[in-house]
């Protein structure tokens, strides 16, 4: 018997195979009303191409069903009514005059995943990660940086330089491909002494790159030049700042308040898109960024070449800032809830900077159905998590980070930033696992990428849309 299987309805009597119980599903698959927010969650296969193409409330999603990634997630909030799911395509057997559309083996409905445990002791070693095991998790190595423009034209600028497990000697930081020399490694820094001396500091004077647009700062073997952490890591300084500086009070809001950090951190996330998403020239490409805030990423999107520029967010008071002063690109307020106001098909890339940080379990994947509906066909979604890089340097509790490694999801509470004025309580603070990303996300999208460390401490995912999904229906 399939657990669960009361609650659907539009389904064909349960069969048994070489695998074990199953059911056909018609093309309309009703899932009954449910008194609370649940995540549904159908497992099987498909027996039409190794895809589902589906709709769901106000979303059509082409889902490719993969070895080990064949779910089908449905979020729902509390519903009264039967929600239905349709199949655009069945099974076409000749002598078969049922509708057979997926063929479910596996029905699971549970609520959000949610922990909220405040009295427990911290781990040993304060972090989330015990220091056995935290080499591995910066492996493949890790470049954090910080900078201070100084008044007499000197950058000073100190961080992280853990070099990669396969060379761990002769590494040194680069600025615009050459090697620093003004600068002091191995240094101790109290935060990370499970990494051993990889801190360091210094200082270069900007003047000496006045026919450039930016400073790239990388890293290379001293031996051979050979770049040492992934280009994905590196870190850009911008070179001209025409347009407005929010106030304090703005970047509070977006979790900073240092003038130096807001740009650096916002160039480096926009300068790296290129590469990230093997795009040569954005001349033709409509951008979004969600969850704008007061503009740290969109204003280095406006002096790119994107065909057009806007920027969205549930904030009223930082879109009210970025329309009186980064006029040259379109501001929307957004409701928590989807659906945005959007054309279907409208983007070519979405950018998302720690926005998924910060979105309840239901809430993530409603969001995910919305950005791949407005998301052009194989348009490009470049969004952050905190992943394996920040729980290895957070503060939890035993309980929840055993939690964030049994459910691959973490939600540790309301961060009240204001930010969410529009619904107190929205605005969490969340972690992922990248197991839990690749199990569920590719229900939405292909996924390209999983670069840890794109933007300081969080990973970004690079997501791709599938062909002929995400419309209206």
């Amino acid at each position: 018997m399939l657990k669960n299987i009361e609650l659907l309805s539009g389904i064909y009597p349960i069969e048994t195979d070489d695998i074990g119980c199953f059911c056909w599903a018609s093309n309309i698959l009703g899932i009954k009303p449910l008194h609370k927010e649940s995540i549904i969650i159908i497992s099987g296969e498909s027996p039409i191409n190794n895809h589902a193409n589906l709709i769901f409330d106000k979303f059509n999603i082409d889902i490719k069903i993969k070895d080990g990634h064949n779910n089908i997630i449905i979020p729902i909030k509390e519903a009264k009514t039967s929600i239905d799911i349709t199949f655009k395509e069945q099974l076409n057997i000749e002598s078969e005059s049922r509708n057979l559309s997926f063929k479910i083996r596996k029905i699971e409905i549970r609520e959000p995943i949610l922990n909220n445990s405040t009295n427990m002791l911290s781990l040993i070693d304060s972090k989330g990660i015990t220091k056995g095991s935290i080499h591995n998790t910066f492996s493949q190595g890790w470049l954090r940086m910080t900078a201070s423009l100084q008044n007499e034209g000197t950058l000073k600028f100190s961080g992280i330089l853990y070099p990669p497990a396969k060379r761990r000697k002769d590494i040194v930081l680069t600025a615009n491909g050459k090697a620093i020399n003004n600068i002091r490694y191995n240094l101790f820094n109290k935060d990370y002494e499970a990494l051993g001396e990889v801190a360091f500091e210094g200082e270069i004077n900007i003047n000496d790159f006045n026919s450039d647009k930016f400073i790239r700062f990388s890293t290379a073997y001293r031996t051979d030049g050979v770049q040492a952490i992934s280009p994905h890591q590196d870190w850009i300084w911008p070179l001209s700042n025409t347009l407005p500086i929010p106030d304090d009070s703005n970047k509070k809001r977006i979790g900073s308040t240092s003038d130096d950090w807001f740009l650096f951190s916002g160039a480096s996330f926009v300068h790296k898109l290129s590469g990230v998403t093997s795009t040569q020239s954005f001349k033709e490409w409509d951008v979004l960024d969600w969850g704008c805030g007061c503009g740290r990423l969109t204003r280095h999107l406006i002096n790119s070449d994107f065909k057009s520029v806007t920027g969205a967010d549930i904030d009223p008071i930082n879109i009210e800032w970025c329309k009186n002063n980064l006029e040259t690109a379109n501001f929307q307020l957004v409701s928590p809830q989807v659906p945005t106001p959007f054309d279907d098909n409208q983007f070519n890339l979405i950018i998302g900077h720690s926005v998924f940080t910060h979105l309840s379990e239901t809430e993530q994947y409603f969001w995910l159905l919305e950005l791949n509906r407005i998301l052009k066909p194989q348009g490009v979604a470049v969004v952050t998590i905190m992943a394996d890089f920040s729980s290895a340097i957070d503060n939890f509790t035993t309980e929840n980070y055993m939690s964030l490694k049994e459910n691959g999801f973490l939600d540790v509470g309301w961060q009240e930033d204001g930010v969410d004025v529009l619904q107190p309580g929205y605005y969490r603070r969340i972690f992922h696992t990248i197991d839990y990303i690749t199990s569920y996300w590719e229900n939405y999208f292909s996924i390209e990428a999983i670069l840890d460390g794109y933007s300081d401490h969080q990973t970004a995912i690079v997501l791709r849309k599938n062909k002929g999904s995400g419309s209206r229906p």
